[in-house]
């Protein structure tokens, strides 16, 4: 059996006047109420820690996970990570079977 993690749309993009640059730990966003701290969001293929929230500004910490810190457009897309995986599964008869997995239940496996 193995997982893989699938980002999901939070609703919520960059708020950013011009481009995010990769030096840049200090995020302005349409609405932080989306996140909490210790959260791994993700913008393109980028992933980023949530370390403080103010107003509708995140400090975080770029490139985690061993994702590199890269430019983004001012308005892109933020993604949750960590809440919804695609689950594999070897079945006896040497099938694969892959089914998603958010978490509010165990999955069924058939």
């Amino acid at each position: 059996m193995s997982a893989v993690v699938l980002p999901v749309d939070s609703g919520v993009s960059l708020n950013e006047l011009g481009s995010l640059s990769p030096l840049d730990n200090t995020l302005t966003v349409t609405n932080s109420l989306a996140f909490e701290l210790g959260q791994i969001i993700q913008i393109e293929k980028e992933q980023i820690l949530i370390n403080l929230i103010r107003d509708d500004e995140l400090t975080v910490e770029r490139g985690v996970n061993g994702t590199k810190a890269e430019s983004h457009p001012g308005q892109s897309v933020i993604s949750s990570v960590g809440e919804q995986f695609v689950v594999f599964v070897t079945t006896k008869q040497g099938e694969i079977e892959a089914m998603v997995d958010d978490g509010s239940e165990a999955p069924d496996i058939e």
